[in-house]
Parts: C-alpha cells; structure tokens; sequence
C-alpha cells in the first residue's frame, strides 16, 4: 500500500543520519526530529551555507597571491574563515532544522542523553564533521526521489 499525499507536508519528519567519528571505521547513527522546510524556506537557509563555499573558493585561489603579503588584514580574515565559520554556518542551519530525537548520543554510561538545544551544540562543538553530514542529509532526504524503476 503507498502512502496518502497530503495537501501540507507534516512540519517535522524523523531523519536517520550517520555520522563521522574520529579515530572508528563505523558511523555513527542518530534518529533526528527534524523540521520541514517549504523550497523558499530552504532556500533561504541555504543562502549562508552557498555564500561561505563562494568565500571558500575566493579564499583558496587567494593564498598564494601576492596580495595576501600586501595586505595583512586579508590573512587574519583567511585564518579566521578556516578556523570555523564553514561549521558554524552548517551548524546554524542545524539548530534551525533539529528539533528532538528518537536515538540520540549516550553518555559514558550507555545511557541515551535527553535532547535540549545545548546537548545539540556540544554534539556539533564534539565532531568538526557532524553539521555538514547533517545539512548533506537533509537535503538528500529532502530533494531524493525513492521511485525504483
């Protein structure tokens, strides 16, 4: 049996996703409550992510130029892009979209830890890999087709 389409999507789905953990061959997996975003919202949250990988490339093709030596202000803002603001970037689009979950992180006891905001952030803080594995996912659960052939 397939499932009814609804006039208005549900505004939150739950987002399995995998995630990187240093020094494991394994991913890790967390069950995400996640809020759902019309194509306009989406874009719109987006907009911040596309312009730091602009700014990304800009920085990249800059490094070895002469200019960088001329203007000492542009090192300082090339060491700071690259000391973080891609993450927090993806990370702000995270806390936007994450609002619960169903398997979260446990503690050093086994235990799963409650979800609040701030559990959230120190995930994100935690595993430099996590809120980009986590927009690429949404957005492949989002925008993926699942007809077969």
């Amino acid at each position: 049996m397939s499932a009814k389409l609804r006039y208005t999507p549900d505004p939150t789905f739950v987002l399995p996703v995998k995630l990187t953990v240093p020094g494991q061959d394994e991913l890790a997996e967390l069950t995400l409550i996640v809020k759902y975003k019309d194509a306009a919202a989406l874009e719109q949250l987006l907009a911040a992510r596309l312009s730091s990988d602009l700014v990304r490339d800009v920085i990249v093709s800059l490094k070895g130029s002469a200019l960088i030596s001329a203007t000492p202000q542009i090192a300082d803002f090339i060491a700071a892009f690259e000391n973080g603001v891609g993450h927090r970037l993806d990370a702000d689009i995270v806390k936007d979209l994450v609002t619960g979950w169903h398997v979260g992180p446990v503690d050093e006891a086994g235990v799963q830890v409650p979800y609040t905001p701030d559990a959230m952030a120190n995930i994100l803080r935690a595993y430099q890999a996590a809120p980009g594995e986590i927009v690429l996912q949404y957005l492949k659960h989002v925008y993926r087709s699942r007809l077969g052939n």
